[in-house]
């Protein structure tokens, strides 16, 4: 279901044509468990020693998004399952209605969305070749 305030941007961006950002993208970690060729994360070339962003920053950027209206946030990485806090962000998105998607490679999508998870409330959908969890 889409906010007043949603709705409001996107006709401004549509009719009036004044830009309004409809989604965020965030890369949440440099860190990876494959070593794809094609990938400058899973070869090594970017190295951080600090985390890129913590908790507090992820729930600001959320803040933001909320008043602005924006309704999409899109995390990624390197490899966004490998972030401590992701179901914490995916949460705080959802309590304000923005709908969060994860670009992940799915090879820890077992060890780290356990039925549990599943059962409380959390809303998951697999796009892709042979996707299942179980």
């Amino acid at each position: 279901m889409i906010k007043t305030k949603q709705y409001i941007n996107l006709l401004k961006s549509l009719y009036l044509n004044i830009p309004s950002p409809i989604s965020v993208s965030i890369n949440l970690t440099n860190k990876c468990n494959q070593h794809c060729i094609y990938c400058e994360v899973g070869q090594g070339l970017v190295k951080t020693e600090k985390p890129l962003l913590v908790l507090d920053d992820l729930k600001w950027i959320i803040d933001e998004m909320n008043l602005s209206g924006i309704p999409t946030l899109g995390l990624g990485g390197g490899e966004p399952l490998l972030f401590k806090d992701i179901f914490e962000v995916i949460q705080y998105a959802h309590k304000f209605g923005i709908r969060s998607s994860v670009m992940t490679n799915m090879m820890m999508i077992r060890s780290t969305i356990p039925r549990h998870r599943l059962e409380r409330g959390f809303e998951g959908r697999l796009n892709g070749r042979n996707s299942s969890i179980g």
